[in-house]
């Protein structure tokens, strides 16, 4: 087993929009509970990310309202304007039964270039009328126009109204970039 060396994993202070801060999960209570960024699983030829303590409760957050919008570098939850993806490529879709917070780490895993914007957002809902859990990157638009014109164009189903709480279904029949 080699010894782990400080100098080829460094880390930014905190504040900057990459490194390797601690995270602070909404709903934890303001305490701190882990990085957000993926840990490799342990053993020999280990594929799968080991979920953090963070990622568990991101996961148990979707469980319970069934989605959230974070931004996992800032740390932050957005609480007003609408959230809608305008990036369909990188979107994907899981059956609720087989979502699992792997699922999350290795999400958040291939897209972490796109989080270093501190407007882009990691976004999980669960579509019931389909039964299809959605991960895509959001951002939040002011107003609900904006949001509606970027899902239309971006061939997304919905958009989500922050302080509302609520799912605005603007075209049924997308395929959020043909992952359904």
């Amino acid at each position: 087993m080699s010894t782990f060396d400080e100098s080829k994993h460094p880390r930014e202070p905190g504040g900057q929009p990459v490194g390797g801060r601690f995270t602070v999960v909404p709903g934890a209570g303001g305490r701190k509970v882990g990085h957000l960024m993926s840990r490799p699983a342990k053993g020999e030829g280990a594929k799968r990310p080991v979920p953090t303590e963070g990622v568990r409760e991101l996961f148990k957050k979707f469980l319970e309202s069934g989605g959230f919008t974070f931004q996992p570098i800032g740390d932050h939850t957005p609480k007003d304007g609408f959230a809608v993806s305008p990036f369909p490529d990188r979107s994907a879709a899981f059956k609720l039964a087989d979502f699992r917070p792997s699922d999350l780490m290795s999400y958040y895993a291939k897209n972490r270039d796109v989080f270093r914007n501190p407007g882009h957002f990691l976004g999980a809902w669960h579509d019931k009328e389909s039964g299809m859990v959605f991960l895509d990157i959001s951002v939040v638009k002011k107003t609900r126009g904006e949001a509606a014109r970027t899902a239309l164009a971006k061939d997304q189903i919905a958009y989500y109204a922050l302080a509302a709480g609520k799912q605005v279904t603007v075209n049924r029949n997308a395929t959020s970039g043909g992952v359904v």
